[in-house]
């Protein structure tokens, strides 16, 4: 059990540093092909030492994770990624398994910095790139698919409420922010026309995805400002999934051609996150507020658009964050300054 312990160590560290990576786009100090610790167990945080040996098998050796089944990868991305485990069901939902696919999320959003955001990615042809954006948009329908049913995001719509609501609501926030990281390269102007019809089809349908995934993040927010959200929602970084929200609106706004969704449902979604940072506390909210619609106000100008009552700052009608005597203090090391106007508006 003290081995198990260790492991869930190493992976609580490693998916940490994964969304430090991402909100700030500061590069990962982890090494994947060096990583040998095998995958956490999926084993019930409240389940004693002798119930972990009576009912689940124990490992023998390091177990590396290239003898798990996974998705084989390309060439390109053989040399850094780190497999994921992908297999059939066998035990039931429990908060060792919600801690296994968030810790396979956090190597998949490795992959996808490694794959498409690294220097050697300019110097790399188009098919390869489109051909690992494939394989990676596979692996997380395969990671969705492999979660049991109680745990699957889009179970979230039907059951709102009740046993894993909260797991469900933290993965789906997860999952939309990777989906967006992997398909917002496609979200862009094109200076040169496309070589044939199905890499624009390819970039279109991406870009679509990646426009979906915004909708997805902000369509999980109450229309009204509500504290209680915070109770199910990642609180320690909401801003961070509203911003990057944020921005791929405002690119599906700023590109219309490269995507299918209508400028309204865009403009609904803006305000709407934006709404929601007027009203939140807090000095990394504010800033937050301050960078959205001061490029939304660029942006609504080209779609006569008057956002002139989004700019006055609202007090909550309840409490601040329920989750304020634990929170930690992002604005202290200034991650908001790279993510509010590096990272959210398209760094990554």
């Amino acid at each position: 059990m003290k081995r198990e312990m260790l492991v869930q160590t190493w992976w609580s560290l490693y998916s940490l540093e994964r969304i430090l990576n991402i909100i700030t786009g500061r590069p990962s100090i982890i090494v994947d092909s060096c990583c040998s610790v095998p995958l956490p167990m999926e084993v019930p945080g409240d389940v004693s030492t002798g119930e972990v040996e009576a009912t689940y098998p124990m490992r023998t050796g390091n177990t590396p994770l290239s003898n798990s089944p996974t998705l084989s990868i390309s060439s390109n991305m053989a040399a850094d990624a780190l497999p994921v485990a992908i297999g059939p069901r066998t035990i039931a939902a429990n908060s060792g398994s919600y801690f296994r696919a968030v810790v396979q999320l956090s190597i998949i959003s490795q992959n996808i910095l490694t794959s498409l955001y690294s220097v050697g990615t300019m110097i790399r042809s188009s098919n390869d790139i489109q051909q690992d954006t494939q394989l990676l948009g596979q692996r997380l329908d395969q990671w969705t698919s492999s979660l049991p049913p109680e745990l699957r995001p889009d179970e979230l719509l039907r059951k709102p409420h009740g046993v894993f609501s909260r797991e469900r609501m933290l993965l789906r926030f997860q999952l939309c922010s990777t989906r967006i990281l992997l398909t917002r390269p496609c979200l862009t102007g094109r200076r040169q026309p496309w070589k044939d019809a199905n890499d624009a089809i390819f970039s279109r349908r991406m870009a679509n995805s990646c426009i979906e995934a915004a909708r997805t993040i902000i369509a999980s927010l109450p229309d009204e400002y509500s504290p209680q959200l915070y109770e199910q929602c990642p609180w320690w970084c909401l801003v961070h999934h509203m911003m990057q929200a944020i921005s791929v609106c405002l690119l599906g706004l700023s590109h219309p051609t490269s995507t299918s969704c209508e400028a309204a449902i865009l403009i609904h979604c803006i305000r709407k996150a934006i709404g929601w940072l007027q009203t939140m506390k807090g000095p990394v909210a504010e800033r937050a507020h301050r960078v959205a619609i001061s490029c939304f106000e660029n942006v609504a100008r080209q779609h006569d658009v008057d956002v002139s009552d989004l700019w006055d700052r609202k007090e909550p009608s309840v409490i601040q964050q329920s989750a304020s005597n634990a929170r930690v203090d992002v604005d202290s090391a200034g991650q908001f300054d790279a993510a509010g106007q590096a990272y959210s508006f398209c760094s990554f």
